[in-house]
């Protein structure tokens, strides 16, 4: 064959995110404790992925501009992202106790971390410098198996997955609430407070505007906005009236000693009368179940 098969590529399925509203975020994170907590709390204040947060280091922070810097993100591209300024206090007291540990690995010999691309080369010294220190170290010295050298890794990231599960069942949240959850509750709550949806695109670092605009379709101010036309059909047919009847109905067909009397206390208008016609059937019910089955059933 001359012609050129061109491959034609599967689409790829979209599925909308799943976004807790901000009373089940306030109680997913209640019932996270410690560093964990922490963590999960910037992952839904400042937008970041799991392995962001994992990955911070001291000089990432700027708490003098509020500000929080992502570096070598997804597709290894850097961003500037929102830093709470009422995590500032947590932080800095967290921060507090991990220098104290810093110190103490470099009273025993060690307190490097692992340095990316060619900056140990660049910078010596560096890998034991307090900026480049891991905000959420690990609580144990391990091998890098990349070099040899004994170091203080980051924090395994499976720890605050599973916290964040815990959490979910012990809040009573159905939905399937995961780290990266967080994120996307981020997302649609800032584009709910009017934030313009470009704004959003550079916290969450997405390179095209159309993955920021799948959380449009999540807006609450968008959906409880449409009325269903089951509220105007109910009032233009006289269902409501109708409902009401039925609901009427059926306490009287609980109550057996009540008389074909009591069809006469309700309403026979014309709006209601086939609820009028149903409630007489149902009081005489018993008395024609026993008088003939088989033309009741």
């Amino acid at each position: 064959m001359d012609e050129k098969l061109a491959p034609i590529r599967a689409k790829k399925s979209k599925r909308l995110p799943v976004v807790l509203s901000p009373d089940e975020v306030a109680r997913l994170i209640r019932q996270i404790e410690g560093t964990h907590q922490l963590m999960a709390k910037l992952l839904y204040g400042s937008g970041l992925r799991l392995m962001e947060v994992v990955r911070l280091r001291v000089q990432d922070l700027d708490f003098e501009n509020g500000l929080l810097i992502v570096r070598d993100g997804k597709g290894n591209k850097d961003r500037v992202t929102l830093l709470p300024e009422m995590m500032h206090l947590p932080l800095k007291n967290h921060l507090n106790r991990v220098q104290i540990l810093h110190q103490f690995d470099l009273g025993e010999g060690f307190g490097e971390v692992y340095l990316p691309t060619a900056l140990a080369r660049k910078l010596t010294g560096a890998a034991k410098a307090w900026g480049w220190q891991y905000v959420f170290p690990s609580k144990s010295r391990s091998k890098d198996p990349r070099s040899g050298k004994i170091r203080r890794h980051h924090s395994n990231e499976t720890g605050l997955q599973k916290a964040v599960s815990l959490a979910r069942e012990k809040a009573g949240i159905v939905k399937r609430a995961s780290c990266h959850t967080l994120r996307h509750s981020f997302a649609t709550h800032v584009l709910e407070s009017g934030v313009n949806i470009r704004v959003l695109q550079e916290l969450l670092g997405h390179a095209d505007v159309s993955t920021t605009e799948i959380y449009t379709h999540v807006l609450k101010q968008n959906i409880s906005s449409v009325k269903s036309p089951l509220v105007d059909l109910g009032v233009y047919a006289g269902l409501t009236r109708i409902y009401s009847l039925e609901y009427t109905a059926s306490r009287i067909f609980a109550a057996p000693f009540l008389s074909r009397a009591s069809a006469t206390a309700i309403p026979n208008d014309a709006a209601s009368a086939r609820g009028a016609r149903w409630v007489s059937r149902m009081i005489s019910f018993p008395s024609r179940l026993a008088t003939n089955p088989s033309k009741v059933i």
